[in-house]
């Protein structure tokens, strides 16, 4: 095995530092930090930061593939597909549940910046594709059903709705899993 350059190790710690501190500047609830404050956070320079990124949109792209891939690594490792119909529908609404819960200041991000970036943008658009993909991996049923009726329901498993659900009207998320799974199959009948 090859020795790897020591330069070459430094600069994927630094980019992984810059990017767990990003991360860690939007759980805290800064939805637009500063490449300052993401070197202050990674206890990198600021040109070290700008070494490895071209600008904050680059930056973003780069916490994006890092939710992409821990979403897929997750979805990877969750395989009830051998499950009833029931107990799959169950399973993707608590899966839902656990990833917003899970990745709630990238959905908070997402809404309040939607428009302003398109890294953000694309990030939304390619997280939403997965978990509309898992949903009809794990319930083919879905398929048979009309488009508009297949919008509905998985609108119903949105984040806004789970964020609106919970948040706002106070709904456990126990009840609401049992609201939706008898809404689910009485659709999917």
């Amino acid at each position: 095995m090859a020795k790897q350059d020591g330069r070459n190790l430094r600069s994927i710690n630094s980019q992984k530092l810059i990017v767990n501190a990003c991360i860690k500047l939007f759980k805290e609830g800064n939805l637009e930090p500063t490449a300052q404050q993401v070197a202050d956070e990674s206890g990198v320079g600021i040109r070290t930061v700008f070494r490895h990124i071209d600008d904050m949109e680059g930056l973003i792209e780069e916490v994006n593939r890092r939710y992409l891939n821990d979403l897929e690594s997750y979805i990877a490792k969750n395989n009830p597909k051998q499950n009833s119909k029931d107990q799959r529908i169950e399973h993707v609404i608590k899966e839902r549940f656990y990833l917003y819960n899970t990745y709630q200041h990238v959905f908070n991000l997402t809404i309040t910046s939607l428009n302003n970036s398109s890294a953000i943008r694309t990030g939304f658009i390619k997280f939403n594709h997965i978990l509309r993909q898992r949903f009809e991996d794990l319930i083919p049923e879905i398929k048979m059903i009309n488009k508009d009726k297949q919008n509905l329901i998985d609108t119903l498993i949105s984040y806004a709705a789970w964020f609106r659900m919970t948040k706002f009207n106070n709904t456990k998320e126990e009840r609401l899993i049992e609201e939706l799974k008898l809404l689910f199959l009485m659709k999917l009948k």
